[in-house]
């Protein structure tokens, strides 16, 4: 049976139709309008008795499951753009194009939690999120920026090129020796 070309289109249309479709946020830079990619995906939320580099790090490999190495933390400007036509999607311009930034929201003022672990899933040098992710609420949250106490940037720790060669001479070892058998 001969399926037409009409009824492909039709099938792929229909298709596209019912794909999920990622939203691309933009925001105004001065008039310009610039792309900063979807809302990163939030991975993990906990309060923190303690904000510091170790604390933080730590917190951040548990819930990753493993080692990063922290790159970057802003703390003294914080230039959050409301995205265009958005109630609740902010960004904010990173400094090293993480993989994972976490953001600290002051106590008391998104609810619970005060520390929040993102995915910096498309574009990497802007940390895109939704308050409604969070679970706030713009209209009633007490949530402001200037709360924000700073973000943090990480990146996945790579294996050294000396560490994976030696692994691989190791396993070239053993199969050498359980041939000789």
């Amino acid at each position: 049976m001969k399926i037409t070309n009409s009824i492909k289109l039709a099938f792929m249309g229909v298709f596209l139709m019912l794909s999920p479709h990622a939203l691309a946020y933009t925001i105004d830079d001065g008039g310009v309008s610039v792309d900063v990619g979807v809302a990163d995906t939030i991975i993990a939320s906990t309060t923190l008795a303690s904000s510091g580099e170790a604390t933080e790090t730590a917190w951040v490999e548990s819930a990753l499951g493993f080692s990063v190495s922290f790159t970057d933390k802003i703390e003294d400007t914080f230039s959050w753009s409301l995205a265009t036509g958005e109630t609740d999607v902010f960004a904010h311009l990173l400094t090293s194009d993480p993989q994972y930034f976490l953001v600290k929201i002051g106590t008391g003022n998104s609810g619970d939690d005060t520390h929040y672990l993102f995915d910096n899933a498309d574009s990497l040098s802007y940390a895109v999120f939704d308050l409604g992710a969070l679970g706030i609420d713009p209209d009633t949250a007490t949530f402001n920026f200037s709360a924000i106490s700073h973000i943090a940037e990480f990146a996945a720790v790579v294996p050294e090129a000396t560490t994976l060669t030696l692994l691989g001479l190791g396993l070239f070892g053993l199969g050498f020796v359980s041939r000789r058998k």
